[in-house]
C-alpha cells in the first residue's frame, strides 16, 4: 500500500541488515486511532508500506499532540518498540509489540513530559531495559532541577519507574537533548548532551541504575566546542552507536547535519555531503538504519517520501533532492562551490560596465552629493516643525494608577529569569482553577489543590494504567498515586522487529491540556458577598499567557 502521511510521524529501524523502519502516528482519517507500519526501503524511490498494528483510543489518542518512538536496543529481534505521546499536563506510552498488539496506554502521574526533543535514550542494558532523561513540568523542593531519570520496562511498560534528578542540575531551558549509549549486561552507561537557547551546550556521563532511587546520575559536565555551529528550533537528533548527527534547516531550506561523538571529543561540526540534499521539511522524522539515517518527509501534506543518508560515502538517495552550498558539495570538493550556486556567481563577475569603471565612480560621486544635500534639508525641517509643535503643546496631568494593575506590575517578572516554561504552564492552570475553588466545599478544594500545589521529594514513581478514579478517596491519598480512565482497545496486526536506534521528529506540540481527570465545575448560584470576594481575588492575566506572575515569588 501507498504510505500513509501523519502529522506527528515517528520512525523506528528494523533489524539490522534490513531495509524495513517502522513507522508510527495518530491517523488523519479515523480519529484517534494509533497506526504502525512496515515500511520496506529496498526502492528507495518507490517504497512500500504494511500496517502491523492498530488501536483505537479517541481518549488518549490526538493528532495535536507531539508523537515519537524509541526501540529497546538490548533486546534482539524481535522486539517491541515505545511509542510515546507527549503533553503539557499528561504523557502516555505505550509498547507496540512485535506480533501487532499494542499494550494499553499507561502514563505517571502528577508529572508530564514536554516534548521529545528533551527526552533521550542515555543507557540500555542486555535485559532490555532502556534508561531516558527528560524534561519535566515539575521540580524537586530546594532544587531547580526539572530533569528525571526514567527506566523503562519493555515487557510491561506499566512497570516502568522514574525518579527526578538531584545529582546535577542542568540548564532548564534546553533546546535539544541528545544521548548516546552502549548496551551493559544490567544497567545503562553513556552520555548525554544538553543544548541551549542560548547558542551553547554541556556533556554528562550517565549512569543508570536498577534501584527506584538516582534511576540515572549525571558526572563530568563537560562545554561542547561550538565551533560556529547554531542550532535552529528545528534541529532533531539521530543516534547511531555512539555518534550523534544532528539534522537541521539551512540557509536556502536544505538539509544541512552536524555531528559528533560523545567521549572521543567535545567539538561539534558540519557533515560534509556530496551531492544533492534533501529539502528540510516541517514534517520530518528521522531514525538510524544501520550505517544510514532514513528521513520521512512531505511538502504542503502532499505525499510523504523517504531519503536515506550513507554516512560511509556521505550521499543521499531519494526523490526530491535539491543542490545546495550548504547542505551538500563541500568546498573540498571542487572549485568554487556547488553547482547551485554557480550560475549566480557567474552572472556576478559580469557587472555590465562595458570598461567605463571611472566614469560610472565619476557619476556616482555627484549623484551621492546630491541625494546627502536632501536628507540634510529634510532632516532641519522635520526638526523646525517638531520644536514648533512641543511650544504649542498643552500639557496634560497624569491621572492615577490602579492600585490593583500597580501591584500587577510590580509583581510581574522577566519569565527568562526562571527555569523552564514548564513551570509557567503549570502554575497557568493554578490560576484559572483558584477562582472555582473558593466555592468548593472543602473536602474537594483539598482534592483540587493538592495535586496542582504538588512539590516532589525524591523518590521514585511507577507508571499507572489507565483505571477508572474514585473521586471519594483520591484527596485522602498521598501524591502521586492519581488513577486516570481507561478506554476500550483492540489491536490487529503481523510480526515486526526492531533493534536499532530511536527517532524523534519536530513536529510541533500544544501547550494546552487535552483532557482533565478531575473536571472542575463552577458552582450554579454566587452570592452576591461571594461575586465581590471573586472580584477582589481577581487580577488581570499578563501579557504572556503562559506566565503566572503571582506564582513566582
Amino acid at each position: 500500500m501507498s504510505i500513509p502521511l501523519f502529522s506527528k510521524p515517528c520512525l523506528v529501524s528494523g533489524a539490522a541488515g534490513s531495509n524495513t523502519v517502522y513507522l508510527a502516528g495518530i491517523s488523519s482519517t479515523q480519529s484517534g486511532t494509533l497506526e504502525a507500519y512496515t515500511v520496506d526501503l529496498s526502492n528507495i524511490n518507490a517504497p512500500t508500506a504494511t500496517l502491523f498494528a492498530s488501536q483505537t483510543n479517541p481518549q488518549t489518542w490526538t493528532t495535536s499532540q507531539p508523537f515519537a518512538c524509541y526501540n529497546y536496543p538490548g533486546l534482539t529481534s524481535p522486539t517491541p518498540f515505545l511509542a510515546v505521546q507527549f503533553g503539557a499536563f499528561k504523557t502516555d506510552f505505550v509498547n507496540i509489540k512485535s506480533a501487532g498488539a499494542i499494550d494499553p496506554p499507561t502514563y505517571f502521574p502528577n508529572v508530564a513530559f514536554m516534548s521529545p526533543k528533551n527526552f533521550a535514550i542515555n543507557g540500555a542494558a542486555v535485559e532490555g531495559s532502556d534508561w531516558v532523561l527528560a524534561l519535566t513540568n515539575t521540580t524537586v523542593d530546594g532544587t531547580n532541577s526539572y530533569w528525571a531519570g526514567i527506566r523503562f520496562n519493555p515487557s510491561i511498560v506499566s512497570s516502568s519507574q522514574f525518579n527526578l534528578i538531584t545529582s546535577s542540575n542542568p540548564t532548564s531551558n534546553p533546546l535539544l537533548t541528545i544521548g548516546t549509549y552502549v548496551v551493559d549486561p544490567t544497567r545503562g552507561t553513556g552520555y548525554i548532551t544538553i543544548f541551549d537557547y542560548f547558542g551553547g551546550g554541556t556533556m554528562y556521563i550517565t549512569t543508570g541504575s536498577q534501584s527506584n532511587e538516582n534511576i540515572v546520575t549525571l558526572t563530568n559536565p563537560t562545554t561542547v566546542r561550538m565551533l560556529g555551529v547554531t542550532l535552529s528550533t528545528k534541529a532533531i537528533p539521530v543516534t547511531m552507536k555512539d555518534t550523534v548527527y544532528i539534522l537541521d534547516l539551512g540557509p536556502d531550506g536544505s538539509t544541512v547535519i552536524y555531528f559528533f561523538t560523545p567521549g572521543k571529543s567535545a567539538g561539534i561540526g558540519a557533515l560534509p555531503i556530496y551531492g544533492k540534499v534533501p529539502r528540510f521539511s516541517t514534517l520530518l522524522s528521522a531514525t538510524a538504519l544501520d550505517n544510514q539515517i532514513v528521513i520521512y518527509s512531505s511538502f504542503n501534506n502532499n505525499v510523504p517520501i523517504f531519503n536515506s543518508l550513507d554516512t560511509t560515502t556521505k550521499t543521499w538517495s531519494g526523490p526530491g533532492m535539491v543542490a545546495s552550498s550548504y547542505g551538500g558539495n563541500p568546498p573540498s570538493s571542487s572549485g568554487n562551490g556547488s553547482s547551485g550556486s554557480s550560475s549566480s556567481s557567474g552572472d556576478s563577475a559580469n557587472d555590465g560596465s562595458g570598461g567605463n569603471s571611472e566614469s560610472s565612480s565619476s557619476l556616482g560621486v555627484i549623484i551621492g552629493s546630491i541625494v546627502g544635500g536632501l536628507v540634510v534639508i529634510g532632516l532641519v525641517a522635520f526638526l523646525f516643525v517638531r520644536n514648533r509643535r512641543q511650544k504649542n503643546a498643552v500639557p496634560v496631568e497624569p491621572k492615577p494608577v490602579d492600585s490593583n494593575t500597580n501591584a500587577y506590575m510590580n509583581n510581574y517578572q522577566d519569565p527568562n529569569q526562571f527555569g523552564g516554561s514548564m513551570e509557567m504552564k503549570q502554575n497557568n492552570v493554578q490560576q484559572q482553577q483558584s477562582l472555582y475553588q473558593q466555592q468548593q466545599p472543602q473536602q474537594q478544594q483539598e482534592f483540587y489543590q493538592n495535586p496542582q500545589h504538588q512539590s516532589f521529594s525524591n523518590h521514585s514513581n511507577a507508571v499507572n494504567q489507565q483505571q477508572p478514579q474514585d473521586l471519594s478517596t483520591l484527596s485522602q491519598q498521598p501524591p502521586p498515586v492519581i488513577n486516570a480512565q481507561s478506554s476500550p482497545e483492540h489491536s490487529v496486526g503481523s510480526p515486526a522487529n526492531s533493534n536499532t536506534p530511536h527517532s524523534v521528529n519536530n513536529a510541533g506540540y500544544r501547550t494546552s491540556p487535552t483532557t482533565a481527570t478531575t473536571p472542575i465545575t463552577a458552582p450554579s448560584i454566587i452570592t452576591a458577598e461571594a461575586l465581590n470576594e471573586l472580584q477582589q481575588l481577581y487580577k488581570p492575566p499578563p501579557a504572556n499567557p503562559q506566565f503566572n506572575p503571582n506564582t513566582q515569588k
